[in-house]
């Protein structure tokens, strides 16, 4: 009975580790855009820049339902961004950022849909560039990165290098992909210790008296 109450032990651990394992949760805040996210201001876990009027949050045309438009009529100055701020990060950890993207218009000024419009931004700064999606078709993408530091901002452009390619985003997610010390989750952790506790000394009981 005590050797199949550590097995037992034994084998959920394995489960909830493989579980943490196979499916992270997603550190992004309303990265389904189910809440409302305003155009050129902070709110819903976003901030939103050089949004114009056909931009800005949706509640239908994404995939499936709301998403948001990165749309700023080709101004070549700048372009209409999204971002934002992740904090309890792990320092040297690598993290995956993913999601959809899709083209939400066209290209107005004639542009190529082979242009590099759309960007992946980490603190500003490109760790990912694409080229223009199909009209209403999304299409996943994903970048990694290694934290630096313990909070970081993730951003998302598009109209980039002077292009009138407009992005709807859908499905943002940020996930730890590998731990610098290789720790597992603690609920698992701690299931695994207490199921070889509970084995050893099933163990130790079936060992025959000197």
């Amino acid at each position: 009975m005590y050797r199949r109450r550590a097995v037992l032990v034994l084998w959920i651990a394995l489960i909830l580790f493989g579980s943490v394992t196979a499916a992270p949760a997603s550190l992004i805040t309303n990265g389904t855009f189910d809440t409302f996210v305003p155009s050129n201001g902070t709110d819903g876990g976003w901030t939103s820049v050089n949004i114009d009027g056909f931009g800005g949050h949706w509640t239908t045309g994404g995939n499936p339902d709301a998403m948001f438009i990165l749309n700023e009529s080709g101004q070549s100055a700048t372009d209409p961004t999204i971002s934002q701020t992740v904090s309890g990060l792990t320092v040297g950890a690598v993290y995956l950022i993913a999601g959809d993207y899709a083209n939400a218009w066209s290209d107005l000024s004639g542009g190529n849909i082979s242009d590099v419009s759309f960007g992946v931004l980490l603190d500003g700064v490109a760790i990912l560039e694409l080229t223009g999606a199909q009209l209403n078709v999304f299409t996943a993408f994903s970048t990694t990165f290694t934290a630096t530091s313990t909070s970081h901002t993730i951003g998302l452009a598009a109209e980039r290098n002077n292009t009138d390619w407009d992005a709807k985003i859908d499905n943002i997610a940020l996930t730890l992909q590998t731990s610098p010390t290789g720790v597992p989750e603690p609920a698992a952790a701690l299931l695994l210790s207490a199921g070889l506790i509970l084995l050893a000394g099933a163990l130790r009981r079936r060992r025959p008296k000197q």
